[in-house]
Order: structure tokens, then sequence, then C-alpha cells
């Protein structure tokens, strides 16, 4: 059963193989596909931040997870919405226990 992280990045994929079937250049496809990555990239750092913080996942596992290339990919994208690495902003994000 696919995830709902799975679901979007597999509609993302489709609706830029619709787009680039159709005609590579057509300016209808460009604002589309443009606002659902930027959709897409919202709704992985929202959930990249959160599993960072609810859990103890690996950083890979959760770059995997949000259907992510590889480690660099997932890290480089992290580094984008929050200037820092997934690891430094979990540091900075753990609260200490007592």
């Amino acid at each position: 059963m696919d995830t709902p992280r799975q679901t979007l990045a597999d509609h993302a994929g489709q609706a830029d193989n619709a787009c680039s079937a159709t005609a590579s250049k057509n300016s209808r496809c460009r604002p589309i596909s443009s606002t659902f990555r930027s959709l897409l990239a919202d709704v992985r750092g929202v959930t990249a931040r959160e599993l960072l913080a609810a859990t103890d996942l690996p950083i890979g596992d959760i770059g995997a997870a949000l259907a992510y290339a590889n480690h660099g990919a997932f890290v480089r994208a992290f580094r984008q919405w929050t200037g820092v690495s997934p690891s430094a902003w979990r540091q900075a994000t753990m609260t200490p226990s007592r």
C-alpha cells in the first residue's frame, strides 16, 4: 500500500511525464508543474521536520520515505529549506531530558 508521500511523489512524476509527452514547450504545463513541485517541496519539508523532531529514524530513512533518490539529495533539499543540515536541525530542536 502506498503512503501519502509515495502517492504524491508518483503524481509529480506522472504530471511531468504527461506534459513532456504532449509538448515539451507547452506553456500550459509549466505553471502546473511548477506549482505542483512547489507544493511537493512544501509537504516534504514539513514532513521531514516532523519526522526529525518526533522520531529517531535515521536521516537516510527519512529521505527515502520522502522519495528522494539518495541521502545527498535529501540533505541538499533540507539545507535549502532550513539553511542547516537535517542532523544539525534535529540536534538544535531536541529538548534536553531531565
